[in-house]
């Protein structure tokens, strides 16, 4: 059975107009903020993120705190990650997935530089097949702040030999960001989700 590394493209390809849609609250924006690309590196199996306008892959929670809305948690849809498949004579390679959520920060999302890490969940490990995926769960993230800024998240994979070597590694920044609180028409947020939404 041969896989290709590649992000599903059934779920995370949208028409571009669409593509252009972002969190509008009472006329209050995100404010968007360009998308780093992916950064991989090595050999990768194939693997599924969910990351599209129809089907975020990361919502952000928000609490009614006076006349605004609040983040308190993000959570994030595990990936679907497989070994590669190296040997056609071979059905059962298989070897260890890391994954991990890294939660970045910035009080000017439209400046790729302003971004820097402030939290990483802990590493998760597990045994991925060439022919099953391995059974990563998903990432949550409580956070609080009381500042005017946004953040985003990257998911963060290794694939790694039973003798102990990386075999490959994928960090991927989440697009898209479903909205969950007491909003009435809500697009996803396309970059970042605001800590603080106004009514």
């Amino acid at each position: 059975m041969s896989l290709t590394p590649r992000i599903d493209r059934r779920i995370a390809v949208v028409p571009f107009l669409v593509a252009l849609l972002v969190l509008s609250v009472s006329g209050i924006a995100n404010a968007g903020g360009s998308v780093p690309p992916d950064q991989t590196s090595g050999s990768m199996g194939h693997y599924t993120i969910y990351d599209a306008s129809s089907a975020p892959g990361a919502t952000c929670s928000y609490a009614t705190s006076g006349s605004k809305n609040k983040l308190y948690e993000i959570d994030v849809k595990a990936p679907k990650v497989y070994w590669p498949d190296q040997s056609s004579s071979n059905h059962h390679e298989h070897g260890k997935i890391t994954f991990s959520v890294w939660l970045q920060q910035s009080s000017m999302p439209e400046d790729s530089t302003s971004w820097h890490t402030i939290y990483k969940t802990p590493v998760e490990k597990a045994t991925a097949y060439e022919n099953t995926k391995a059974p990563l769960t998903d990432g949550m993230i409580t956070w609080h702040s009381s500042h005017n800024v946004y953040f985003r998240v990257s998911i963060n994979l290794t694939w790694i030999h039973s003798f102990g070597t990386t075999n490959g590694t994928l960090k991927h920044w989440d697009t898209y960001y479903a909205m969950a609180g007491s909003f009435t028409s809500v697009t996803p947020s396309v970059g970042n989700c605001a800590n603080v939404i106004a009514f």
